[in-house]
């Protein structure tokens, strides 16, 4: 057989395991259901050398299955992923009117990323096994995290996890943790509500309330109205209300059931400067977590196995209005805990607008203090200032270290949507909308398609409940800039819009279309991930460098700054082995360009000041850092220069 022949047939081989769900297609589910798990440990990939190298790889994966002619989107796939592409276009093109050009250019390359796995997930997760294989792999992840949580929480290390009584570790980022045990949460709850074995349903039910349990610890304001929302969404679009409520409410009981110790832990709190809780109140809420977890599962499937042995006495229609009349006592219980639900809102408006972070509050968990309204008041003056194109991808600090009216020091306005509003304008918006359209409409088809009973409900609830999840709490957060997180929100994502595979070939103006758009935006993204990679590597060699080899430093900060010249760390760190070595007028040049890569930016000039300060010269000191404050008017003094 010829040579060309015996290749062809590989090649036609490899495609049909990739387009059928062959061991390929299976790993490359897994993978993707395991980005998020593995990111726990390395701070959800937040540092650009984390993501950037991830986000070759993937690329890299990408062509390869382009090349192989079998992505097929759906309408809503296309829809989706068309949103996410056209957002990273618009992105790049902001640099042209952002103030500063490297902010830009990091935020389109996080949005490429995120494009980049769109589109892979899509390509892989076409069938119910793929999607069910990248689902598991995350919720199973996630729950063993939250076993190794509780397991250290019992032996004796788990003080050491909780920075201001609040569950930090192993992610790092309080919130985003949260965000994560209740995604999973979802996944185990889907399992829980179809799994065939009644003890199947009650060990997953356990694990939902396990994570349940670990979320309240996290004490995050946004994971109460988070979960309630999902829920909501989840029962609205998709069928098996009946059973769903139900479940829900076993879940709810066996949170509460723990919560008096779950809720000590941060109630513990007292001026005695402790950094960590006690070693008890620790062991209590693992105790307690543990407890509440298994009698729910064990009770979960003791219902569920009287569900099953009573169906044919009791009229779905009575279950119906028993979990209604369940919710309706739910409901006026809180009304009578609460109060007059007008008061509570006003009270919790008045707190929101307050601008009180709200620390000493002993119910933070449902507090609404904080200084939110601050952040999504700058982002909408951007908006109107700038509807049409906003201030440039990346730039909310480009206005918001002159209106804020806190002391806090944070660089996005913690919502996704204002977010976008701000730096991206109406444009930006309509991108983001054109994603959330289309992923939401595939959520539609899956409900017509378990009506149709051609499709399992557990695939939907669970992808449904983990991107609502991520939606809704990045909508007051700011997960969309935290890449493990969002790679577990962009495979469910895929999930609910993927076409699912039926054995025909990809439409003739898809099988062109598709691999030509992959390929050549494939070249514009390695281009750009690959420069600003290596620039980010040699900006950390000049860091680790700086105090014990200046020249060293300063020879990797001018690699860095020939890669990325907008980049300010690099300029600064030029500058500081610049006055390391005496020359004042070097290091002050520099730090002058740096100025006008980033107008707004208080940084360098107060930089300008030490500088100065250390010369001796206070009258340039004082007009640097006058500017400084004018840029920054709650700037405090730094006390150190670029050589400090």
């Amino acid at each position: 057989m010829p040579t060309a022949t015996i290749a062809r047939a590989r090649m036609g081989a490899i495609s049909a395991a990739v387009s059928q769900g062959g061991s390929p297609r299976l790993a490359l589910s897994a993978v993707l259901g395991g980005l998020a798990v593995a990111s726990i440990g390395l701070q959800g990939f937040y540092s650009s050398t984390r993501w950037e190298p991830l986000a070759l790889g993937l690329l890299l994966v990408l062509v390869a299955v382009a090349i192989s002619g079998t992505i097929v989107l759906s309408r809503a796939g296309a829809m989706a992923v068309a949103g996410l592409g056209l957002l990273a276009a618009w992105s790049a093109l902001s640099a042209t009117w952002a103030e500063s050009v490297g902010r830009a250019w990091t935020a389109t390359n996080r949005l490429a990323l995120y494009a980049v796995l769109l589109m892979l997930a899509l390509a892989v997760l076409r069938t119910v096994a793929t999607a069910r294989v990248a689902l598991a792999v995350l919720g199973a992840g996630v729950v063993a995290v939250g076993l190794y949580v509780v397991g250290r929480m019992l032996e004796g290390s788990g003080p050491e996890m909780f920075v201001a009584f609040r569950l930090h570790d192993p992610l790092g980022y309080i919130n985003a943790q949260a965000a994560l045990f209740l995604m999973a949460l979802w996944i185990v709850l889907a399992y829980a509500e179809s799994a065939r074995a009644h003890w199947q349903r009650g060990a997953a039910l356990a694990g939902g309330v396990l994570l349940g349990d670990l979320t309240v610890l996290t004490q995050s304001r946004a994971a109460l109205p988070v979960f309630v929302i999902s829920a909501a969404v989840v029962m609205l679009v998709l069928p098996g209300r009946v059973r769903r409520g139900w479940m829900l409410v076993f879940v709810a009981l066996g949170v509460a059931a723990a919560l008096p110790p779950l809720l000590d832990v941060y109630g513990e709190r007292t001026p005695t400067g402790a950094e960590f809780p006690s070693l008890d109140v620790v062991r209590r809420a693992g105790a307690a977590t543990v407890i509440s977890a298994l009698g729910a599962g064990i009770a979960w499937a003791a219902a569920s196995s009287a569900r099953v042995r009573a169906a044919t006495h009791l009229d779905s229609r009575l279950m119906g209005r028993a979990s209604i009349a369940v919710t309706a006592l739910v409901v006026l219980t809180l009304i009578v805990r609460l109060g007059s639900p007008v008061d509570e809102v006003t009270s919790r408006w008045d707190a929101f607008t307050s601008l009180n972070p709200g620390e000493e509050s002993q119910a933070r968990f449902t507090s609404a203090d904080g200084y939110r309204y601050d952040l999504w008041r700058i982002a909408l003056n951007q908006f109107e200032d700038r509807p049409l194109r906003g201030v440039g991808s990346g730039n909310y600090v480009s206005t918001y270290h002159r209106e804020r009216r806190t002391n806090e020091d944070v660089q996005q306005p913690h919502s996704l949507e204002l977010q976008t509003l701000g730096e991206l304008g109406i444009v930006g918006a309509l991108c983001l909308a054109m994603f959330l359209g289309g992923t939401y409409a595939g959520a539609v088809r899956w409900r017509q398609a378990v009506r149709g009973g051609v499709s399992p409900l557990d695939v939907p609830v669970a992808a449904l409940g983990v991107f609502t999840v991520w939606l809704v709490h990045t909508s007051v957060d700011w997960l969309h800039m935290i890449p493990g997180v969002t790679a577990a929100a962009l495979v469910a994502a895929a999930v609910l819009t993927a076409r699912r595979h039926d054995g025909a070939p990809p439409p003739a103006r898809q099988r062109l279309l598709v691999p030509v758009v992959t390929l050549l935006a494939a070249v514009a993204i390695a281009s750009s991930l690959g420069r600003h990679y290596g620039a980010t590597v040699y900006r950390d060699r000049a860091e680790a460098k700086l105090a014990t080899d200046a020249p060293a430093a300063l020879a990797d900060a001018r690699r860095s700054l020939a890669l990325n010249e907008h980049d300010i760390a690099s300029y600064v760190l030029v500058a500081a082995t610049q006055a390391r070595e005496g020359r004042y007028a070097d290091a002050r040049a520099t730090l002058v360009a740096a100025t006008a890569q980033e107008p707004y930016n208080h940084l360098p000039w107060a930089l300008l000041g030490d500088l100065a300060t250390r010369r001796g010269d206070p009258r340039q000191a004082r007009r640097d850092y006058d500017r400084a404050r004018i840029l920054n008017p709650r700037l405090q003094p730094t006390g150190s220069g670029p050589a400090g």
